[in-house]
């Protein structure tokens, strides 16, 4: 797969650009959106990973005590940048997510939105990584079953020539490729990186899991 400035530069400004929506991908967005406004709390520490352009930021940071971006595309950076310059609670900072540069439970909320964890290869490195960080909830947003259809018109939309379809993932000449998990996969990938799940539709072709770090129970016996 070539670089994510590479590929950005070339395609993959297209995923996030409104120009290349279909219908379907701005109800998905529009209601990812409602879902994380109504669900992260006044005053909160928010992490956002793979943030492209950063309007999510620009969003959803107006309430929050601390909103940090991380995108792994050095352009996408630059944009989220430019964009959230005027909110000072807004920091931006390079990386896929594998490493993040807090302390255990820094956090108290963490997101990944528009299905972005399962456009990267290290999926359960980075659920691993948000476990750790984030203090109360972590949600991902991903594409729910019955999704492929409309998932590429919009792959269509924006210019891909797709090369092979697999089981729900999606790849392309240019080097993007995007999955959507069946239930099981999901609930699997998160009790691998220490957290419960509960998986409720947004609208549409989308899908919120919410998940929180599993308490040990302690052994009550005599």
């Amino acid at each position: 797969m070539s670089s994510p400035t590479t590929f950005y530069e070339s395609l993959g400004h297209k995923v996030v650009s409104a120009n290349y929506f279909t219908p379907a991908i701005e109800d998905y967005r529009r209601c990812e959106l409602d879902f994380l406004a109504k669900n992260i709390p006044d005053d909160s520490k928010v992490l956002e990973l793979l943030c492209g352009k950063g309007n999510r930021a620009a969003a959803l940071s107006k309430t929050a005590k601390e909103y940090v971006c991380m995108e792994r595309s050095q352009i996408a950076k630059s944009m989220a940048a430019r964009t959230n310059k005027p909110n000072k609670n807004v920091k931006v900072i390079e990386g896929d997510g594998s490493k993040v540069p807090f302390d255990d439970n820094h956090f108290d909320y963490s997101f990944i939105a528009f299905n972005n964890l399962f456009t990267v290869p290290n999926e359960q490195e980075i659920l691993t990584e948000l476990a750790r960080v984030t203090k109360n909830k972590v949600f991902i947003s991903v594409y729910a079953e019955g999704s492929l259809a409309e998932r590429l018109k919009f792959y269509e939309s924006c210019g891909f020539d797709i090369v092979s379809i697999n089981h729900g993932k999606v790849f392309t000449r240019e080097g993007f490729s995007s999955v959507q998990h069946e239930k099981a996969k999901l609930l699997k990938l998160f009790s691998s990186a220490g957290l419960s799940v509960q998986i409720e539709s947004l609208c549409g072709i989308g899908s919120m899991c919410i998940a929180e770090k599993v308490t040990p129970s302690s052994d009550t016996g005599a």
